[in-house]
This record gives C-alpha cells, sequence and structure tokens, in this order.
C-alpha cells in the first residue's frame, strides 16, 4: 500500500497502512488487511482500526503514521504526514518509504516462487514492531526454542524467520471486520526491532 491518505489530504476513509501489504498463497488468504470495523457508532474501535498497529507495516510506540485524533468530530480525518511513495518496482521486487516518523521508513520485499523477503530500514531510538495481520483462518504456532513462527493454513504452511534470529516473536489477539460492523478473532503477529536495519522472510510450504 503506496498512496496518500485522500480527500486532499484530509484523509476522510484513509487508514494508517503506509507499506503495509496484503499476501494470498494458492487462492488462501494468510496476510490481510483487517478492515473498516465500524464509523460513529464505537469512536475508539472506528480509530483501533485506522491504526498503524493493526496493519501489516512497521509500527513505533507512540506515533501514528499520519495524525489520528481522537473524538466523534475526527472519526473522518487523517492529516497528511507520512507522504508515501514508490522509490523502485519491478519483476517481485519492490521498494517504498514513507516519512510519518520524522525519519523515512523504507521497505524492500522481494519475492521468488517459495519466500517472500520483508527489509525494514528505520533508524528511530523508540520501541517499534514489524506487524503481520492474519487471516482469522490462519493458526499461529511459536517454536519458542529455535525462534520460528510457523503459520498454518489447509494445506499451506509459512515459516516467519526474523533476522537477526534473536528478535522477539508475539503473537497478539485482535479482531478482523469481514464487513461493516461484522467483526471476527484473529491475531497478528508482532516482531521486536533491535536495530535500524531488519528483515524477516516468509518461507511457503504446500502440503499435499
Amino acid at each position: 500500500r503506496v498512496n496518500n491518505v485522500g480527500q486532499n489530504g484530509r484523509g476522510g476513509h484513509g487508514h494508517n497502512d503506509a507499506l503495509s501489504f496484503e499476501l494470498n498463497v494458492d487462492g488462501l488468504d494468510m496476510v490481510v488487511d483487517w478492515g473498516t470495523g465500524v464509523y460513529t457508532s464505537d469512536p475508539e474501535l472506528r480509530n483501533d482500526f485506522r491504526s498503524t498497529w493493526n496493519h501489516s507495516t512497521v509500527a513505533v510506540k507512540g506515533f501514528e503514521q499520519n495524525m489520528l485524533k481522537k473524538g466523534a468530530k475526527h472519526l473522518f480525518s487523517l492529516g497528511e504526514v507520512a507522504n508515501p511513495e514508490v522509490v523502485t518496482m519491478g519483476h517481485g521486487r519492490f521498494e517504498g518509504q514513507h516519512f510519518g516518523y520524522g525519519t523515512p521508513h523504507i521497505r524492500k520485499i522481494s519475492i521468488d516462487e517459495k519466500t517472500v523477503l520483508v527489509e525494514d530500514e528505520l533508524d528511530i531510538d523508540e520501541v517499534s514492531s514489524p506487524l503481520l495481520t492474519l487471516s482469522p483462518e490462519v493458526e499461529p504456532h511459536l517454536d519458542v526454542e529455535n525462534n520460528v513462527l510457523i503459520l498454518r493454513r489447509d494445506h499451506i504452511h509459512l515459516t516467519v524467520l526474523p533476522e537477526p534470529r534473536d528478535r522477539e516473536i508475539n503473537i497478539v489477539p485482535g479482531l478482523i471486520s469481514e464487513g461493516y460492523g461484522s467483526l471476527r478473532n484473529a491475531n497478528k503477529i508482532s516482531i521486536e526491532r533491535y536495530t535500524a536495519t531488519d528483515s524477516f522472510t516468509l518461507s511457503v510450504k504446500v502440503i499435499s
């Protein structure tokens, strides 16, 4: 996702989802956007669904990519700060950046037949985490001893390997909106960042 917040920088229906992505493997949704939730009936839930912390990008503690204000009167405003842009894109590769944290967040994605490599560069002192928002049908299994995460859905197994290898992986419960006001339980993955540059690899295994 590389686009501005819309409505000439006012962001009526925009979310803080710069440099987020979705992943479908063999027709099955694995990493997804969690949707809209609701509008005016629950302002807090509305902002949760708009938050950087509920999209598959890098989130920074205490920050949003774009200005997200509390209160019912701000539910259809999202002040443009991030200004995301594509740096380069070609067959099986992508590089983009945004400026919502004051210093650039640069994300590179490389894809081949069996792997997706996601590399992030963000030089910031605050606690930050790459996130993966999962489809409700995806079952996460964390091998704590080897610090490896397996995401399973039917015949698809995705192995998530962080780099550096000692980065902490957390499974966090959340909600997905499959339609307006229609909510289901789902999980997201949070990977702690310790360095200005890091990455994670999604390796695909198809079980016949």
